[in-house]
């Protein structure tokens, strides 16, 4: 094999490592640690490196290890309605807590302006991990309008929509709702709402979902 081969394969390997180590998302990390690691542990056992490739195949067995424990493990979701509101301790501090990323995310947003709205959180195994604030339209009672769909960055892997979309669009609908709206200024927030079933309108930033036939 030639050198330049050689060393493309052991950069490969350290480039996703690296990146890995900047994943705020476990999981993610795992699996492209993971891949950094074989790739590396290969590289040594090529150069004949023994310490190189029994480190990193250490590490990719330890990845292995724990991402089948992740995807045995169940992990315990609960959606709670506060009844304070965005009036609500808690949800002041996680709006506070997150107010840098949530501008970040969501422009049109301003956390401190926020007054009014129907409040869920969403815990994942007793941790709070996003938040989900909504209001009916006031010349439109069958629309709700969705000011905020956050999740901490740990947390985006959809299952935060995944549950709320699934499990929560009956409870909107059995109290009137039959259609959703939201807004959406970013690429990516446009994409993640194409992907839960959203369709734009008029411009590129209103997005509609309809969750009942029924008027």
């Amino acid at each position: 094999m030639s050198p330049w081969l050689l060393e493309s394969i052991g950069y490969a390997g350290s480039v996703l490592v690296a990146i890995s180590l900047m994943m705020s998302n476990v999981k993610h990390l795992r699996w492209i640690n993971l891949f950094g690691a074989a790739i590396f542990s290969f590289y040594g056992f090529l150069i004949e490196a023994w310490p190189v490739f029994a480190l990193n195949g250490w590490i990719s067995l330890v990845n292995i290890w724990y991402l089948w424990k992740m995807y045995q493990s169940r992990e315990l979701f609960d959606i709670i309605e506060v009844p304070g509101g965005l009036s609500d301790p808690v949800v002041k501090l996680f709006l506070s807590h997150y107010e840098k990323d949530i501008g970040s995310h969501f422009p049109e947003v301003d956390v401190k302006s926020l007054v009014e709205g129907t409040v869920w959180i969403t815990y994942r195994d007793l941790k709070p991990a996003g938040i989900f604030v909504f209001q009916e339209t006031p010349n439109d009672r069958n629309t709700t309008h969705i000011i905020l769909d956050y999740a901490a960055p740990e947390y985006r892997d959809f299952k935060n929509a995944q549950r709320i979309f699934a499990r929560q669009i009956d409870r909107l609908n059995g109290q009137g709702t039959h259609l959703l709206s939201a807004t959406g200024t970013l690429k990516v927030h446009k994409e993640y709402l194409r992907r839960i079933g959203f369709l734009s309108v008029n411009n590129d930033t209103a997005f509609q979902r309809v969750i009942s036939a029924n008027k």
